[in-house]
């Protein structure tokens, strides 16, 4: 089943995974409208070389164009994935979705209006 893209106004957001990885170079400056404050303020503590968890955070452009076409983004998704997981999980010594060694995966929309049934 697709939906209509929202009726509400959001601006346009890239589809895009941004790495947070502590003792790394970090990547470019991602914008707070994409990723929420709370990335952007883990991803900046980074940059300053503080202790953070190392993570990925998923941009609200996926979230944006999931809306209206969930299946094609989520295969979209996946690939795009694919090689900053693998990343993450060599960073970690976790494996994602295995409960011997779990990655954490938290979810939370950057604003509540953006978070739609």
């Amino acid at each position: 089943m697709t939906m209509n893209a929202p009726a509400y106004a959001m601006p346009a957001s890239p589809r895009d995974i941004v790495p947070i990885r502590f003792g790394l170079p970090p990547a470019r400056e991602p914008e707070t409208a994409t990723i929420g404050f709370k990335a952007y303020n883990l991803w900046r503590m980074a940059r300053l070389g503080l202790p953070v968890p190392h993570a990925l955070v998923i941009s609200t452009g996926y979230c944006q164009e999931f809306l209206v076409d969930p299946a094609a983004t989520a295969a979209d998704l996946r690939t795009a994935l694919a090689a900053p997981l693998r990343d993450l999980e060599i960073a970690t010594g976790l494996r994602f979705g295995r409960p011997a060694s779990r990655c954490l995966c938290r979810s939370a929309p950057a604003h509540p209006s953006q978070c739609r049934a």
